[in-house]
């Protein structure tokens, strides 16, 4: 269990005995130095276990490039980040979803806790075994030499756990909002989550809102890539770690378009279910797209008289149009009308106006 401390100088600077500092259980410390002043820093390794003054025989010298020092601070920034991503989805394990488990259906429908929670239980499983992985390897080998089989080991499993959970965030969020649009019928729930909100907030330091949390392994996967890259960029030749960030980055790339065309989906079935006597199916093409939604006027009468404005409320898709009224219900609408965007184009050509059209 002994750990090392890692003070750097200067090529030029004496070696002598150097202090030990403080014991880290995190692995190693670059104190002082400046990688871009010199080619290379001579770096003395002691033994914690080692006397304060140095001057133990077990004292050994290394030297560190300016790669092997930016190394040493991106692999501390990583376990240090892994270690809060760690306890934020402890938070939400064992402050939600095992106590909402314990309370039951009365609480929470099995089948919305299934969805809201997808497999977060699993990601903090696979977190708590990568971070002890990455603090072992940072152990043995200060200058994340070993990182490579560390992530080889990880990236099918981190490949697999966040498709799963990117491609059910949207459907995550998009539960969670229909819940407290109805707090009648899910009251129990809605004071589950103030009182949980209000007691982790009192013992952690971050945002504890569970909508927030949802977010935090998507958050924490751009931050992954981001983080493997720049090792990439310093990494020994012969390194996988450019490997390992080409596919994190295609992964992020995957997770994201499918967050979006699952957002955009919620949006064009939400639409369905609002606009009422529509006579085809607006859920019916699996690649539209919602563009925009919002009023639109349309002018009546001819030319030299006085024209009657009428206010419709229009939904934009990807390849249709479609214009409604409001309903005496509030949030739904009565069908008017729809124009195929290839029809709409055929309609400003027709009207020899670029600011409007017939319909």
């Amino acid at each position: 269990d002994d750990a090392l401390s890692i003070r750097t100088s200067s090529a030029s600077e004496s070696t002598e005995a150097v202090p030990s500092g403080d014991f880290d259980r995190d692995g190693p410390q670059v104190h002082g130095g400046k990688p871009g002043e010199t080619d290379q820093f001579v770096a003395r390794v002691l033994l914690a276990s080692d006397a304060e003054d140095g001057s133990s025989d077990a004292a050994n010298l290394v030297s560190l490039t300016p790669n092997d020092v930016r190394r040493l601070e991106l692999v501390r920034e990583l376990i240090a980040s892994e270690e809060k991503h760690v306890a934020q989805l402890a938070t939400v394990t064992y402050d939600y979803l095992m106590p909402l488990r314990f309370l039951g259906a009365n609480t929470l429908a099995v089948d919305k806790r299934e969805i809201i929670f997808c497999n977060v239980e699993s990601l903090f499983a696979f977190h708590s075994e990568f971070l002890e992985a990455l603090r072992a390897n940072s152990a043995e080998s200060p200058t994340a030499a070993g990182l490579d089989s560390v992530l080889a080991g990880a990236m099918d499993d981190i490949t697999s756990l966040y498709r799963t959970y990117g491609m059910n965030s949207a459907l995550a969020l998009g539960e969670l909002t229909k819940v407290r649009e109805a707090p009648g019928a899910h009251r129990a729930f809605l004071d589950f989550l103030s009182e949980a909100a209000a007691r982790t907030e009192a013992t952690v330091a971050y945002k504890s809102k569970l909508e927030q949390l949802l977010m935090v392994p998507l958050k924490r996967l751009a931050a992954l890539t981001l983080l493997v890259t720049q090792l990439a960029a310093v990494a020994e030749p012969g390194s996988l770690l450019p490997d390992h960030a080409a596919r994190l980055d295609a992964l992020a790339s995957e997770v994201h378009a499918a967050q979006t065309r699952m957002i955009n989906w919620q949006r064009v079935v939400m639409v369905k279910a609002a606009v009422r006597d529509c006579p085809f199916d607006i859920s019916g093409n699996s690649e539209r797209v919602v563009r925009k939604e919002g009023p639109l006027e349309r002018c009546g009468g001819s030319s030299g008289t006085s024209k009657k404005v009428e206010t419709f409320y229009v939904f934009l898709f990807s390849d249709v149009m479609v214009w409604t009224k409001p309903s005496k219900k509030e949030g739904f609408f009565v069908f008017e009308g729809m124009a195929t965007l290839v029809d709409i184009e055929a309609m400003y050509q027709d009207s020899g106006s670029s600011s409007g059209f017939s319909i």
